[in-house]
């Protein structure tokens, strides 16, 4: 059962890059090329190993004055000993379409769906372990905040969990 993701879930230091600003500051970026050179190591080329569809491209308003752009897409690999291709693997990435920056100039990102394409696959990866031992190591998520406490752009204190919750259900 793991045989996939053990060997999908390591990434080299030189595909890793920190996040020094924003809400993900202290978290760590892993660059996109490297998923789908990844994903080629494994599965062979996009398209005969591995291939993704795009089944939905919307924008939706942030704010008053920002829009996002949205990709969802169902990615599909084939299990290089079987030959089998997978159920659809669905992912959902986004970007920033429109921004009124602080100067008050509107800010128009024409790659903006792009981004968003390449982050869908990147989520639709981490199901299948693309890249796991990042996410596993950061091992946080916006749920173990103490209650009340506000996202400042500063990265959140690690809370301890326990064995219990290290487990996985059963």
């Amino acid at each position: 059962n793991m045989r996939l993701y053990e060997r999908l879930r390591c990434v080299p230091s030189e595909a890793k890059k920190p996040i020094e600003d924003g809400r993900l500051k202290g978290s760590t970026n892993i660059n996109t090329m490297w998923r789908l050179k990844h994903l080629t190591e494994v599965f062979g080329p996009c398209g005969f190993g591995w291939r993704y569809e795009i089944v939905n491209k919307y924008t939706q308003a942030a704010s008053d004055t920002d829009v996002s752009a949205f990709v969802d897409v169902n990615l599909y690999v084939k299990d290089p000993e079987s030959g089998e291709w997978s159920a659809a693997i669905p992912g959902t990435g986004g970007n920033v379409y429109t921004r009124v920056e602080r100067s008050g100039k509107l800010f128009v990102n024409d790659e903006a769906f792009k981004m968003a394409l390449s982050d869908a696959i990147s989520v639709a990866g981490k199901a299948i372990g693309l890249g796991a031992d990042v996410y596993f190591e950061e091992d946080r998520s916006k749920y173990d905040l103490p209650q009340g406490t506000a996202t400042t752009g500063t990265a959140p204190q690690r809370r301890q969990r326990t064995p219990a919750e290290r487990r996985p259900p059963t």
